[in-house]
């Protein structure tokens, strides 16, 4: 389950998941879930804090 910055809650069926690294508009660093989403038919980064839940299929 993933919260979108709106506050709206979707599920997403991800794959080709990694970890990456991206620089803040406060000049600080913070990590991403990068994937492909097969909701959005495209790759898709996801912030750590909005992952509700994990289930690995």
């Amino acid at each position: 389950m993933y919260k979108n910055s709106d506050g709206e809650e979707s599920e997403r069926v991800l794959s080709n998941l990694r970890m990456v690294t991206k620089n803040g508009y406060s000049g600080y660093d913070f990590s991403v879930l990068k994937a492909d989403c097969k909701l959005r038919e495209t790759e898709r980064h996801f912030k750590i804090d909005r992952i509700k839940g994990i289930e690995i299929l």
